[in-house]
């Protein structure tokens, strides 16, 4: 018990690593997966194919293969890189592909009766993009958004396997140390537990509030 009381410093720097790479890869997603989402939708065929052949890439590689290619990719470019700055690269590129195919999804699931109405008022089609369409998508995109986001915190552990220090790291640092493997991956999940778990409850109340309103 010593030894746990003696580590929980060193585990909660590893953790708050964690929340911010998690922190990092969701924005960067979020808003990379909102740009892909709206052009998911275009009229432009040829773009739609290209998101399409990159949800489908990238949702069909393990996010642990995709931090190898981004860990090795980058010197392979001639760029040096952490390897914190490259898994993180790979966790927002692995959190686009979710967030866009959720954004897109969104917007396909709205009646095209509201299209057609606005279209009859006389809106342009950007502005029944921004002021009908997309207030409703991000609306119902909130829930399946938080889910995704809970696994892309839960994802960072497999940092530790490239070599990031984030809380996994640590922990396998200090049970290197210690032998206390069941006390520190013990920790460890309690960690994971409380970040991810107030996400969840966030989830769960969202999608009943949408249903309602539904």
């Amino acid at each position: 018990m010593d030894v746990l009381v003696q580590s929980l410093p060193y585990l909660a720097k590893g953790a708050l690593q964690t929340v911010w790479m998690a922190v990092v890869a969701i924005f960067v997603g979020s808003v990379a997966g909102l740009v892909l989402g709206l052009a998911a939708v275009s009229r432009f065929t040829a773009l739609r194919w290209l998101i399409d052949a990159y949800i489908f890439l990238t949702r069909g590689i393990p996010i642990l293969v995709l931090m190898f290619i981004t860990y090795y990719a980058f010197p392979a470019m001639g760029y040096r890189v952490s390897s914190y700055a490259a898994v993180t690269v790979a966790l927002a590129l692995y959190a686009t592909a979710f967030y866009t195919d959720i954004m897109r999804g969104c917007l396909q699931s709205l009646p095209r009766g509201q299209t057609e109405a606005a279209k009859s008022l006389g809106m342009g089609r950007m502005s029944i993009i921004f002021d009908i369409l997309l207030p409703q998508a991000m609306k119902s995109s909130l829930p399946p958004w938080l889910n995704t986001s809970i696994v892309m915190v839960k994802s960072t552990s497999y940092s530790a396997i490239v070599g990031a220090w984030e809380l996994t790291y640590a922990a396998k640092e200090v049970v290197e140390r210690t032998l206390a493997t069941f006390e520190i991956f013990g920790a460890v999940m309690l960690f994971y537990f409380a970040i991810c778990y107030p996400l969840s409850l966030l989830s769960t109340h969202l999608e009943k509030k949408t249903a309602v309103v539904h």
